[in-house]
């Protein structure tokens, strides 16, 4: 009888333990990712953008970031802002931006959003291409 109950105590918390991960998880969103304008010239400008959220406030992300992968180079952009500044046209809307210059040939780069928050859950957005002419 005690084992039995020593059991059903370690599955709750087991269970427990993924509820709080899956919820903490799904606390910081990543959504409506883009650059503007979706095809450039190698030169060209380009914003790139995604709406960020969590389940606690805005004042609870940390930073945004995004990498870009282009053949067999990597861009890291560690700061993307929601400050109206950098490419950014609202201040604490929720979108994060910035404004990159694009120095490939003709090709597609593939574009990652990355978000922490202040307890340093991490998320990452599904990619998107731009396209360079």
């Amino acid at each position: 009888m005690v084992k039995r109950i020593c059991d059903i105590a370690v599955v709750f918390f087991f269970l427990l333990s993924v509820c709080n991960s899956w919820a903490q998880e799904r606390a910081l969103k990543i959504t409506e990712m883009k650059t503007e304008p979706n095809v450039v010239n190698s030169g060209g400008r380009v914003v790139i953008s995604c709406r960020v959220s969590h389940a606690k406030s805005s004042t609870s992300i940390e930073r945004v970031a995004a990498v870009a992968s282009f053949s067999e180079w990597n861009t890291l952009f560690p700061n993307l802002y929601d400050d109206g500044t950098n490419g950014d046209k609202v201040a604490g809307d929720g979108i994060f931006s910035l404004m990159i210059q694009v120095s490939v040939q003709a090709g597609e780069i593939k574009i990652l959003f990355n978000a922490v928050d202040k307890e340093g859950q991490e998320t990452e957005s599904e990619p998107i291409l731009l396209i360079v002419k």
